[in-house]
């Protein structure tokens, strides 16, 4: 072969490559906008929702996953590389027959004419055969260099993913953010959201499968991931009921506080009292403490009017309660204060105890106990004309606190987990008749029980992590000193939970008892001490 053939040989080989190049080039951009663009197969929220329920379904009494669209990378990826490839295939393919039609089977002319232009067909076949190989290739270094960037890409959205769980997770720990439902009492980790657009709720707003940052929901709108950022800017809904949800909720501490006690104990009062005393306490320095949604408002505005008024309370109904809830603070640092108070004939009635929930997932127990209720104080007034039957509330202390505890072992809750306030009412009367103990918690303990109580004393400390004992005055804070303080149950409790109020600001009336060093007189067995020679 002359050097003349060699070169030609070689022009026309580059030639035929670079043809080759070019309908490859053209082939593979074509193939990638109708598949990506005109022809795209996107995967739908609901189709990725049946993906996922039929590769994992949900176990009884949990919810199915979220509807949105997928995160890219982890799902609508493999659809669209697997769709231009196949795009790619196709066209290759039509390329193919269009040059057998043309060239091999003889439509363009007579065949023998065009295999008689030698080596021209030799060239198109090598043309064809580059070209396949080019396509190929091309294919092959784009699908990698596709899922190579996306692998970076995912790597660097899972350590966010993990980032953000973890920051979510630590400041729920750290803080004590749950979302509790002050109606139908169930608590979760997180709240479920309404989509502003669809309203179509959305139970886990964790970086996820969804969307790291954001997610889109079905109807389009996106929506912020994390509690941290979804609590102001979506509504949210308890997981259960669906009723809407506090704003801060998941985001601000979260404390649930029942208070229980028997028929006629003061549970209401001391409710009321309480409220007034922390509201006072703050007023001189501390958190603002606010009612955060309209019920609770109502009845806080009420509670108070009540109690600085002087006014009676009135038999609480035997209705399951709704919390009534204060925010202590502002925004990320805010505490949500949740108290219940139930009728004292649902603590009697064990068939009922079903209903309230908000025993087993409370944080501390305030429970009320009215001293006339006992035999040994109500013996020592039986001198008085009138006195032990106005006074007594003809309750059962010890009845009361173990049908409470039934209730929390029934519900596989441990009370060592949990601390538990003793407040014992109507101090003022105590005081009026020389009976009060000293306000030590130790005093009141031990005057508890001399009174006849110690099984329930000696069970309160075996079965929770902490006891402590306050005696109080369901009155309005300028009525009471700070031995008889209502809100230093609630205070005590918060500070367990890491929130520390202010000291109360009140006011000593000149002639308390506490101011003085009155001798009390002892409880002891009054019947026993009659028999003493």
């Amino acid at each position: 072969m002359t050097l003349y053939e060699v070169g030609l040989l070689t022009v026309s080989l580059c030639a035929a490559a670079s043809v080759a190049l070019a309908i490859a080039l053209v082939i593979s951009a074509r193939s990638w906008v109708i598949a990506l663009a005109l022809k795209a197969d996107d995967i739908t929220p609901q189709a990725f929702l049946l993906e996922r329920m039929a590769a994992r379904p949900p176990s009884t009494g949990k919810f199915p996953p979220d509807m949105a669209w997928p995160l890219y990378a982890r799902r609508q990826l493999h659809t669209d590389v697997g769709a231009c490839v196949r795009q790619v295939v196709k066209d290759s393919q039509a390329l193919a027959d269009r040059w057998c039609d043309l060239f091999l089977r003889g439509r363009w002319g007579d065949i023998r004419l065009w295999w008689g232009c030698f080596p021209l067909p030799l060239l198109s076949i090598a043309a064809l055969l580059m070209t396949a190989l080019v396509i190929t290739i091309l294919t092959a270094a784009q699908i990698a260099f596709v899922y190579a960037l996306t692998a970076l890409l995912a790597l660097l959205l899972s350590l966010a993913t993990a980032v953000m769980r973890s920051v979510e997770y630590s400041w729920g720990r750290l803080r004590g953010a749950e979302a509790s439902c002050p109606t139908c009492f169930y608590v979760s980790r997180r709240p479920a959201y309404r989509c502003t657009g669809c309203t179509v709720l959305h139970r886990d707003i964790r970086p996820g499968q969804l969307g790291v940052f954001f997610r889109r929901c079905r109807c389009g709108v996106l929506l912020p991931t994390m509690a941290l950022r979804a609590a102001w800017r979506l509504n949210a809904v308890c997981q259960r009921c669906e009723r809407p949800l506090l704003t801060p909720t998941a985001v601000a501490r979260d404390v649930r506080i029942p208070i229980f006690g028997d028929v006629g104990a003061g549970k209401t009062r001391f409710l009321c009292a309480s409220l007034d005393a922390l509201l006072e306490s703050v007023k001189e320095g501390g958190p603002a403490i606010t009612f955060p949604d309209e019920d609770s408002h109502a009845r806080g505005q009420w509670a108070l009017q009540l109690i600085r008024s002087g006014q009676d309370t009135t038999k609480t109904t035997d209705a399951l309660p709704s919390a009534l809830t204060c925010q202590i603070g502002a925004g990320v640092t805010a505490t949500l204060l949740h108290l219940f108070d139930a009728a004292g004939e649902r603590f009697r009635a064990p068939a009922r105890h079903d209903e309230m929930g908000f025993l087993s997932t409370a944080q501390g127990l305030v429970y009320v106990l009215d001293p006339f209720s006992l035999t040994a104080v109500t013996d020592r007034l039986s001198g008085i004309e009138g006195g032990a039957a106005a006074l007594s509330s003809g309750g059962d202390p010890e009845g009361t606190y173990n049908e409470v505890l039934s209730r929390l072992r029934g519900s596989g809750v441990r009370p060592n987990a949990q601390r538990l306030a003793v407040a014992v009412s109507r101090a003022d009367l105590l005081q009026q008749h020389g009976l009060a103990p000293a306000a030590e918690s130790s005093d009141i303990r031990a005057w508890l029980y001399e009174a006849g109580l110690h099984n329930l004393t000696l069970a309160a400390e075996r079965e929770f992590a902490d006891v402590r004992y306050f005696l109080i005055a369901s009155q309005s804070s300028r009525l009471t000193t700070r031995n008889t303080d209502p809100g230093a149950p609630l205070r005590w409790l918060l500070s367990t939970r890491g929130l520390n109020l202010p000291d109360p600001l009140v006011i000593h009336l000149p002639d308390s008892p506490q101011d003085t060093a009155t001798p009390v007189a002892p409880i002891g067995n009054p019947a026993a001490d009659r028999q003493a020679p």
